[in-house]
């Protein structure tokens, strides 16, 4: 299994240990063995058994290695959550780290166990020993497994996506809303030439994003500008969005997911290494982490991932006492960071 994401070491070596290949006492490989074994870095591995020892299936003894814990017999009404992070596993670790960690957070304070999934790991016959799922995905196969997983009288709530079939569960932001708040706060700066990466048609997921960036426009009698539309099929390439920067000369920038913005950042940079200066960018996704973009101008939303991720656990919990659909629109933060203000001061607004 070369190349193995994390998540794939851990439900590994977690089958391993539930199958009883394990036994209790037995010594795990070395990190250099499982780094040899999965083709992955030292970092990797530990984030793998950093899991199973949360989980205490694994203990980790200073100098000697990791060995398989003495597990006592199942423990009858501990809710055990599956999760599936879906593709922001790999290509969204911020979002991915702060979903994980609310998640993990929330089975602590509830008294559950947590297991992480990813597509592959993800059958009847795996699922069948939990008490609810939370799932991020966005793959339209997952949902008649899905579906199914309900009928049998188990929730499944999924985050940050509005589902079409009713009986799933789901906590979401409102899109469309958001978007047009944040392209709004540009307009009203005197801001008239915002740009949007990562346009899509359409008025579902995603692409309510394109539709918010528009209804900004439309609030204040304004024309949506066409040219300033950089679909996101072109938003992944670094010509492209170079060469939609130096012709359309946006004075501010809505990038519709974060997936983006490393695209952005390198091709402004090859164009003018002064570009940022005075260009505002406008993020649906959390950078406050990352320090390449503290320099420039930037506004992000902060969606509330930790609250929905409580709010998921929580819900699975008491499900028994309270077997209804959770529906609930809940609302994000907008955070600017000091180069944004800065340009705020210098347009004197």
């Amino acid at each position: 299994m070369p190349n193995s994401s994390y998540a794939d070491i851990y439900q590994t070596l977690k089958a391993r240990i539930d199958g009883g290949q394990w036994q209790a006492g037995t010594t795990l490989p070395s990190e250099n063995e499982l780094c040899t074994e999965f083709g992955v870095s030292r970092n990797t591995v530990r984030r793998a058994l950093e899991l199973l020892i949360d989980e205490a299936l694994i203990i980790r003894k200073p100098g000697i290695g990791s060995s398989v814990a003495a597990r006592p017999g199942k423990r009858p009404g501990v809710p055990v959550i599956g999760l599936d992070l879906g593709t922001a596993l790999e290509r969204l670790p911020f979002y991915n780290r702060l979903l994980q960690t609310g998640t993990q957070e929330a089975c602590a304070r509830y008294g559950a166990r947590l297991c992480l999934f990813n597509k592959e790991a993800m059958t009847e016959e795996a699922m069948e020993s939990l008490s609810g799922f939370i799932s991020v995905s966005t793959d339209p196969r997952q949902f008649p497994l899905l579906r199914n997983f309900v009928r049998s009288g188990k929730p499944v709530t999924v985050i940050n996506r509005i589902p079409v079939q009713p009986e799933l569960s789901w906590l979401s932001v409102d899109y469309e809303a958001e978007a047009a708040e944040m392209v709004g706060y540009a307009l009203d700066m005197g801001l008239r030439r915002v740009a949007i990466l990562g346009s899509c048609p359409g008025g579902e997921g995603f692409a309510l994003r394109t539709v918010g960036w528009k209804k900004a426009f439309l609030e204040r009698d304004l024309t949506p500008p066409a040219e300033l539309m950089l679909e996101s099929g072109k938003a992944f390439q670094e010509s492209e969005m170079q060469q939609f920067l130096a012709e359309q000369r946006p004075e501010a920038i809505f990038v519709t997911a974060g997936e983006f913005m490393n695209f952005l950042l390198v091709a402004g940079m090859r164009l003018n290494s002064c570009f940022f200066d005075d260009v505002l960018v406008m993020c649906f996704d959390d950078f406050s982490e990352l320090e390449a973009w503290r320099s420039i101008p930037i506004a992000f939303i902060q969606m509330p991932l930790r609250e929905m991720a409580e709010a998921a656990v929580r819900h699975i919990v008491e499900y028994p006492g309270h077997p209804q659909p959770l529906h609930r629109i809940m609302k994000s933060r907008f955070v600017f960071n000091a180069g944004c203000l800065a340009l705020n001061r210098k347009r004197g607004k």
